[in-house]
């Protein structure tokens, strides 16, 4: 199929279209960028219903399993990495969220107001 030349000059450099598809491009490579270059975290905070109940360094080797209202949970911490290895919640979606270790990234199990949250640096104030 020949698409006549009348159609391919219009006249016009850029299409509507077309900056819809820049644009999005633009915001994507974006994204990548701002994703792969966030800092790697430092500590883990452990909330449980809006409490504060365990900070940890992210470097360290934890196995550590909460009993919560829908049973128990079990966090792991190695490699400088975080995840949930058992749940006991009925959708288990913060076991299948997966290992996070960048600051900022969290693991939520709303059944059981428990949030784990890797950060940038200690919230735990020391005395030295």
């Amino acid at each position: 199929m020949r698409i006549p030349i009348e159609n391919i000059k219009s006249g016009k450099p850029f299409f509507i279209f077309d900056i819809i598809v820049y644009v999005f491009v633009l915001a994507l490579a974006v994204t990548a960028i701002i994703l792969i270059f966030k800092p790697q975290g430092s500590y883990v905070k452990v909330t449980v219903s809006g409490e504060v109940v365990d900070e940890f360094d992210l470097f360290q080797t934890v196995d550590k399993t909460y009993e919560l209202k829908t049973g128990k949970m079990r966090l792991i911490i190695s490699d400088g990495k975080v995840w949930i290895e058992e749940s006991t919640c009925p959708e288990h979606i913060c076991k299948h969220i997966g290992k996070i270790s960048k600051a900022g990234e969290k693991i939520i199990c709303i059944p059981n107001s428990m949030i784990i949250e890797v950060t940038g640096e200690s919230e735990v104030e020391t005395i030295t």
